[in-house]
């Protein structure tokens, strides 16, 4: 039976998708941006209409007192920095900005022509007051719980509208209490959940969901022939003169926190070029003679065509799993070490538990260690009938979730 036909709906629906949007305008992120798309496409086969709500960040200033506190802080804020800008140099987010204006990435064209959304970007008093009209709204899947709004729990709209989480992410590890205590008052009116890693289920025992289910990202709702026409249609299916690692970073500040050297040494001595997707502050990082900024359609195709990818982001990895790629993921540390449950959530369950470097193993690795270590076989066979099975998990619980 084919994948089409495995989870006909009753009915077609009008489904909004809540997932990080107004993240997404200060940070081009490609998975953010890809999981969306996935979600949505995936849906869209089997008959519903979907859009993607435009979402912003809003401060409800409640009284003077507030207003004028905040007029003064931001006041204070300017001075700081034109007191400190010539000590100093140009602020981080500066620089960044500058980069990525001089390197577009042509995230909005890819938005207009692939994921459709609300013609109006919410507030959250707006989505409340006036919601769109839909049958079902649901929620995932990149980090979408990492903070308790009534956007990300979808508080808002009419009772009847089936509400559900999708494959929803958060730092599990590190939520506390506080953060317990907020998302009960929104969890009873989700009329199912999942989670997109294992570490999930727990803090949904502890929220009395007890029915939550782990299952996979929306990008591995879709197989590679879909992103492989995607690329065809967008004009994007071009070859590389040369034979080539793909890296993927995000988060770095310091190019230690990769082993930069290893990977340049891997590539000289296989004689490979060394091709980099940098991201969320790692522009700043990688040597500008590797920087690669490709639209969102290029980089699936850098993914098809790279021979080796190294990446210490989430979908990076998957997607180098999407086009069998071999590949290495050296973990993030500090802030973001709590984060690092989806790798394992991911990987393990499809055999590839061996592809993860943790800090304390790719901090001294070796170029020669690094080339061993990627030249391990994968057995694809292996990872396809794995990941069919956990994607017939997944496409079951959407299409019973959303049936009303």
């Amino acid at each position: 039976m084919s994948d089409k036909t495995e989870h006909t709906p009753k009915r077609n629906l009008r489904i909004g998708i809540i997932s990080l949007y107004g993240w997404l305008k200060l940070w081009d992120n490609y998975g953010t941006l890809l999981q969306n798309f996935a979600l949505q496409t995936y849906l869209q086969q089997r008959g519903h209409t979907t859009f993607w709500i435009r979402t912003r960040s809003t401060q409800v200033v409640q009284n003077k007192r507030e207003r004028i506190t905040s007029e003064l802080i931001r006041h204070l804020r300017i001075l700081v920095r034109f007191l400190l800008t010539p000590i100093l140099g140009r602020p981080y987010s500066k620089r960044l900005a500058t980069f990525n204006k001089r390197n577009p990435r042509h995230f909005e064209e890819f938005i207009r022509r692939h994921t459709p959304t609300t013609l109006q970007e919410f507030s959250m008093e707006e989505l409340v007051d006036n919601p769109p009209v839909v049958d079902a709204l649901i929620v995932g899947s990149d980090q979408v719980w990492r903070d308790v709004t009534k956007i990300n729990f979808l508080g808002f709209g009419p009772r009847e509208v089936r509400r559900i989480a999708y494959a929803v992410s958060a730092p599990w590890p590190v939520l506390d209490e506080s953060w317990l205590q907020d998302a009960s008052q929104f969890t009873p009116q989700l009329n199912a959940v999942s989670v997109r890693e294992a570490e999930g289920l727990a803090v949904c025992k502890k929220l009395e969901i007890e029915d939550a289910v782990h299952v996979i990202d929306p990008v591995l709702l879709l197989k590679e022939e879909h992103y492989l026409s995607l690329i065809r249609n967008d004009g994007e299916d071009r070859n590389y003169r040369n034979s080539f690692i793909l890296g993927y970073f995000v988060n770095i500040r310091a190019i230690n926190q990769i082993p930069w050297q290893s990977i340049v040494g891997f590539a000289n001595t296989g004689g490979y070029e060394l091709k980099v997707v940098p991201m969320q502050g790692a522009e700043l990082v990688i040597p500008e003679k590797h920087v690669f900024t490709p639209s969102p359609s290029a980089w699936l195709n850098a993914f098809h065509k790279a021979d080796f990818v190294v990446t210490n982001s989430y979908h990076g990895a998957l997607f180098a799993i999407i086009m069998k790629k071999p590949f290495i993921v050296f973990l993030q540390s500090g802030v973001k070490a709590p984060e690092n449950c989806r790798f394992t959530s991911a990987l393990e369950p499809l055999g590839l538990g061996d592809r993860i470097l943790a800090r304390d193993s790719w901090q001294k690795i070796t170029a020669s260690e690094l080339a061993l270590q990627m030249s391990r076989p994968i057995d694809w066979d292996r990872v396809d009938l794995a990941l069919t099975k956990w994607r017939r998990f997944s496409t079951k619980f959407l299409g019973e979730a959303l049936e009303t």
